[in-house]
């Protein structure tokens, strides 16, 4: 399967006669673009693509994602998949991809070599403090816009569109019946059941509504009082 192809505006090739291979750290191949190197050209041709918006001709059949290649293909066509192989045997949430998976093991211990250093939480791969470092932050980058509420990360945004506009909520709680996007959602609610205790420590300051956990007060605060904590931010 060959990788995609490179146009020769965007990326060079060195000769034999630039010194063979004596480029940046032996690298061969740099982009012609943004002159950074690289020892193998099939990355040059990635960096391209995912970079400076190269084409993409491997087209989904099911939406209109585009891949670089067959191989990539493959491992989007696991999204519109139902088939989960990757269990974590503590709280039995199964995941289409082995990344997620270990991600996912990791909160259970909090274990990763990349620790916040605002709340010591800790992550498996650098893209995934660099996404959870956003909450640390008053910006709403993402907007949905089918409602227009807006969310601090994507992933919220993915998983509030997956759950309040395509009612994509497959888990069942056996107790009182709500539904949830993904096992992880429903375990986290199963504990309401028993630890009903734990509403008295999340009340809202304004207007007494007691919450189970911290994100629905977070939730109700920012939706019905927005207006009185700008104003209290402003005096």
């Amino acid at each position: 399967m060959s990788p995609p192809s490179t146009t020769t505006t965007t990326s060079s090739v060195m000769g034999a006669g630039g010194g063979g291979g004596g480029g940046p750290g032996g690298s061969k191949f740099w982009c012609g673009l943004c002159r950074k190197p690289f020892t193998q050209k099939i990355s040059l041709q990635y960096h391209n693509i995912y970079v400076h918006g190269g084409e993409r001709k491997a087209a989904c059949p099911h939406c209109d994602f585009r891949a670089p290649d067959k191989a990539k293909l493959s491992l989007h066509l696991r999204t519109h998949s139902h088939h989960r192989p990757f269990v974590c045997l503590q709280c039995g949430a199964a995941f289409k991809f082995r990344s997620t998976y270990r991600a996912h093991v990791a909160r259970h211990t909090n274990s990763g070599s990349y620790v916040c250093s605002q709340c010591s939480k800790a992550f498996t791969m650098e893209s995934e403090l660099r996404e959870h470092r956003r909450i640390h932050l008053p910006d709403r980058h993402f907007l949905c816009n089918v409602c227009g509420m807006t969310f601090k990360q994507k992933k919220r945004l993915r998983v509030h569109h997956r759950a309040v506009h395509l009612r994509d909520k497959c888990f069942v709680c056996n107790v009182c019946g709500s539904s949830h996007i993904n096992n992880w959602n429903l375990q986290t609610h199963m504990k309401t059941h028993t630890q009903m205790d734990a509403m008295c420590h999340n009340m809202c300051d304004q207007c007494g509504s007691m919450f189970r956990g911290r994100a629905g007060l977070a939730a109700h605060i920012r939706l019905r009082h927005r207006d009185t904590r700008q104003q209290q931010q402003q005096q």
